[in-house]
């Protein structure tokens, strides 16, 4: 099998959310939302995740960088047609 990598875009602020916890850190049933979407596109060993940050990318980054293959900054942030 070739190699799977996964991009996964946590750019978004989540403003309709109305909350002060970035989107990707969200608890929901003991875990951040992103585990859940991380733990679904985990084919094999051989598989990779690049993750795509920009609202509040430190936090994010802080908890995920030994979780993911890449992570990659998504520096403009349009709106969700923009990404």
């Amino acid at each position: 099998m070739d190699k799977i990598t996964s991009l996964i875009l946590a750019a978004g602020k989540g403003s309709r959310l109305k909350c002060d916890i970035p989107k990707p850190l969200l608890p929901l049933c003991g875990k951040n939302m992103l585990d859940f979407v991380l733990e679904a596109v985990k084919i094999d060993a051989e598989s990779e995740v690049t993750l795509i940050l920009g609202h509040e990318k430190d936090k994010i980054e802080s908890v995920y960088r030994d979780k993911v293959s890449e992570i990659v900054y998504q520096d403009q942030q349009v709106g969700t047609g923009h990404a």
